[in-house]
């Protein structure tokens, strides 16, 4: 955007070490996204790139976060499952042919063969709810996204930032030396008189 910002920056603004900064870099290097341009990274729109671009950290994070989410799930799943098995196994025959009617196959059969159908049709079904509420949620979350940018509406560019922090060391510490005509500078506050003969000492 116009001016510099170094590594030291950087990283006191996102407050993470150097070390992270440059594993981040490295990472993002080598991505699809890591082969474009500065000028492409400003003008393209990065809503049709999707997953692809997504930080390689942030992805891993989303992933170990939808283990450990079916990790809990699982025994409720189980538990959900079990019942549903029990369920079916109360049924009389003319009510497994009925359900199995119901949901369109086939109702011959002795009754474990209907159970058996009819457990895997139930499995079935359940697999594709939790697959279809699970897409559902990853819309919700992307959706604050999708309408900004089918909104059109762009960022708008940052503030100019201050004066550089090491101009303004530099500058501090200037004003904390004071020269005598050509001599070389001395530390502010130790310029004094001694016996009334205008010399300059030093602490």
């Amino acid at each position: 955007h116009g001016f510099r910002r170094t590594q030291r920056e950087v990283v006191r603004v996102v407050r993470i070490c150097d070390v992270t900064l440059r594993k981040r870099l490295n990472e993002f290097s080598d991505t699809a996204l890591g082969a474009l341009t500065t000028q492409q990274l400003e003008t393209i729109d990065l809503q049709n790139y999707g997953e692809a671009a997504d930080p390689p950290s942030y992805s891993k994070n989303r992933l170990l976060d939808a283990q450990r989410l079916r990790a809990l799930v699982a025994p409720e799943q189980e538990a959900a499952r079990q019942a549903r098995e029990a369920e079916i196994k109360s049924l009389k025959v003319a009510d497994l042919r009925l359900r199995l009617i119901e949901l369109g196959h086939s109702p011959t059969g002795s009754k474990p063969e209907l159970f058996a159908r009819l457990v895997e049709v139930t499995e079935a079904e359940q697999v594709a709810l939790e697959a279809e509420e699970a897409h559902g949620c990853q819309l919700s979350y992307r959706e604050p996204e999708a309408a900004s940018a089918e909104a059109g509406s762009m960022l708008p560019p940052p503030p100019r930032p201050p004066p550089d922090d090491l101009d303004a060391e530099v500058q501090q510490a200037l004003n904390a030396q004071v020269f005598v005509g050509d001599g070389p500078a001395v530390p502010h506050g130790t310029i004094g008189s001694s016996g009334g003969g205008g010399t300059t000492s030093t602490a």
